[in-house]
């Protein structure tokens, strides 16, 4: 078996791997590390959000002496102020996991698709 050096278009194809490989990754990486979501990325939570503070709701105080109809006024309130606590955590959980998804999916592009792409120029033909 004769041993020779790899072809420029060989060497072009490995650099070509290894750019989008390193581009995915740094992306990747680069995204974890700005953890804290900016808000420019999280249209959802931010919308509920300000509703929420728009609402100024306050939670009303029961006592012992609280007539029936103050009664059915905390339990509207309280339905209207879980709604909205609820939104805003269910937005922001599922802005959470679109972020991670995407960090995943580009840190894992990053390592897999050089290792393809060198695969696909170096096959050996037996």
């Amino acid at each position: 078996m004769k041993i020779s050096l790899p072809s420029k278009r060989t060497l072009l194809s490995c650099f070509q791997g290894a750019v989008v490989g390193s581009i995915a990754l740094s992306l990747g990486f680069y995204i974890v590390m700005m953890h804290p979501i900016p808000k420019a990325l999280r249209p959802l939570s931010t919308h509920f959000y300000r509703q929420y503070q728009e609402s100024n709701l306050v939670r009303p105080e029961l006592n012992l002496q609280s007539t029936p109809e103050e009664h059915l006024i905390y339990m509207k309130r309280m339905k209207d102020w879980i709604g909205l606590e609820t939104n805003v955590l269910i937005a922001a959980l599922a802005e959470e996991q679109i972020y991670w998804s995407l960090v995943s999916s580009l840190i894992a592009c990053g390592l897999w698709f050089p290792t393809i792409w060198l695969e696909r120029k170096f096959e050996f033909k037996t």
